[in-house]
């Protein structure tokens, strides 16, 4: 009699991708970091889930979609996680450090690193005192002007390394016009509780300039001063340190980036002067 042979299990489905709750709420456990920390503090933004340890930020992208970036497959998230990383450590080497992988297992298990699939994708910061930031600094009196004159320095070595972009004149008046169009549909939605009619003369006032002042706006590119530079230069986003840094450029659409050093630096003078203390 010829033995029976025992046909093979059918191979088992793989588990079904994790949901945004599981991963945040295996990103909230301290089991999830390699560095076992005591606690996780857990931030949200409009685009990221922020995970805080002692030593360490691990910012996971949400899969959302706005106007002006679209986050929602795991491709464009990697994508743009790399982007993360490379651009910001151009003003902060030392505090971008990996693109980890949240992977799961066959078991179904979430792990950070490993050789499960990937199932999302982190980037790896080394944390920042938060009382180190502008904003804190200013706020606090602490800011001294040797720290922000290192601070300064530091911007100025990046914008005067930076090559010129040859930028198509219309694209450049572009994104002046999708920033209107965006501040406008803001501010009308009424969130801010402004008066419709200051509202309505100050985008007046600069519908005229976009339409009337076209040759002085695009004095800057013309001259050669227009460079890639961070694109979202604000307090929080300094670090008064050693070294100093500047954190959390915007990755996701590269217009942004493609602006006189000038209109980033009045931008962060003026947000300063927002901030008590800060004048």
């Amino acid at each position: 009699m010829r033995p029976m042979t025992i046909p093979p299990p059918p191979p088992q489905p793989p588990p079904p991708p994790p949901g945004l709750d599981e991963k945040v709420a295996f990103l909230r456990s301290p089991r999830a970091y390699p560095e076992a920390p005591a606690t996780v503090e857990v931030r949200e933004t409009h685009m990221s889930w922020i995970f805080l340890t002692a030593s360490f930020a691990w910012k996971l992208k949400k899969p959302v979609v706005h106007p002006f970036l679209d986050y929602r497959s795991l491709a464009r998230r990697r994508h743009f996680c790399g982007e993360e990383l490379r651009l910001n450590r151009r003003l902060a080497p030392d505090v971008y450090l990996a693109l980890v992988p949240l992977t799961r297992a066959t078991d179904g298990t979430l792990r950070l690193g490993g050789t499960g699939m990937a199932v999302d994708w982190l980037v790896q910061m080394r944390r920042l005192p938060a009382a180190r930031m502008l904003d804190a600094a200013l706020e606090g009196h602490t800011a001294t002007a040797g720290e922000v004159g290192r601070a300064a320095d530091h911007l100025a070595a990046f914008y005067a390394a930076a090559p010129p972009e040859h930028v198509p004149e219309a694209a450049y008046l572009g994104r002046f016009a999708r920033e209107l169009a965006l501040n406008r549909r803001a501010l009308h939605e009424g969130a801010h509780g402004l008066p419709h009619d200051a509202v309505a003369a100050a985008l007046h006032t600069l519908d005229a300039c976009l339409a009337g002042e076209r040759d002085l706006l695009l004095a800057p590119l013309r001259a050669g001063r227009v460079v890639e530079g961070h694109g979202d230069l604000r307090p929080e986003h300094v670090f008064l340190g050693e070294p100093p840094a500047v954190i959390d450029c915007i990755e996701f659409d590269r217009g942004f980036r493609l602006l006189d050093p000038f209109e980033e630096l009045a931008f962060l003078a003026l947000e300063c002067t927002l901030i008590p203390g800060g004048a």
